[in-house]
């Protein structure tokens, strides 16, 4: 395990995080759930991914003990605290599920919505399937903000895990970038290791001297903090902020796929508390509508 904790950007990289025999179950479920729904995907470039709100993962999650082990795992409040002391959080993290509930009345409802909408077009979506999508969108928004404005009054910063599982194939990169307003801690977990040369290592990276920040900035304006190379079971988490700069290198490679659940626990209203520039990334919350 190595910590790195410095103001500008505060880390962690846990190796051995899980067990093999837990990531070989987790990517082998996965996989012959994924095979059976192929409509279900989400393409972003090289990377299918599958939200935790998804239909997917729902029936990940009632059908294999291994997702339902790591669900619980990062669920945990214990987890939450850790990384929050490890990685210098200072709000007082509250973890809520608003967005992702599946329990009571209310879970029902957000179920058969997203079963309505999911993974069909809005070009050819029913004038039914779109009034439900706007209904689903709405109503988890008006949520966040009731949920936020409980909380407040606690003196507490409620949070929600929203995470995916993705699997990254060749032509897959991302650039040089902060994420998103509301994350405050993102955590990323490989299933699988990849060989060095194949690409697609995680980047973490600082502005050199005089650079100035944001929330996209000039590779040449950046060098290279720690370069990782995905081995399986591998945990990276770190604290969202103004320098919390990461990239993924190009996977090259045509054969080679990189199983992993990336994600992060989410101000359910304004932004992370590492995030101080007048500078904007908005969080893709239809994402996990």
């Amino acid at each position: 395990m190595s910590a790195n904790n410095p103001a500008k950007f505060s880390y962690l990289i846990e190796e051995d995080f899980l067990d093999s025999r837990l990531c070989r179950d987790l990517v082998a479920a996965a996989e012959e759930l994924r095979s059976e729904l192929n409509s279900q995907r989400v393409v972003m470039g090289g990377r299918r991914l599958f939200p935790n709100t998804s239909l997917f993962i729902n029936k990940l999650l009632s059908s294999s003990k291994a997702w339902q082990e790591l669900d619980l795992l990062l669920h945990s409040p214990p987890f939450l605290e850790r990384l929050r002391e490890e990685l210098n959080v200072e709000a007082s993290l509250t973890p809520k599920r608003v967005v992702t509930r599946t329990a009571g009345r209310t879970g029902l409802l957000l179920t058969r919505l997203r079963g309505a909408v999911h993974d069909r077009p809005l070009a050819s979506a029913s004038i039914k399937q779109l009034v439900a999508l706007v209904i689903l969108r709405s109503g988890l928004r008006i949520a966040r903000g009731l949920s936020a404005l409980r909380s407040r009054f606690k003196g507490q910063v409620p949070v929600e895990l929203l995470y995916d599982y993705s699997v990254a194939t060749s032509g897959y990169e991302r650039e040089i970038h902060r994420d998103s307003d509301a994350r405050e801690i993102v955590v990323l977990i490989y299933l699988n290791s990849t060989a060095d040369e194949a690409g697609g290592h995680l980047l973490l990276h600082r502005l050199k001297q005089e650079a100035i920040a944001s929330a996209r900035p000039d590779p040449v304006d950046c060098e290279v903090l720690v370069d990782i190379v995905p081995r399986e079971g591998t945990l990276v988490a770190f604290r969202n902020g103004d320098q919390a700069f990461h990239s993924v290198s190009l996977l090259a490679s045509e054969t080679a796929q990189r199983h992993f659940v990336y994600g992060g626990y989410t101000r359910l209203f304004g932004s992370a508390s590492g995030i101080t520039t007048s500078e904007r990334l908005p969080t893709d919350w239809a994402l996990y509508a």
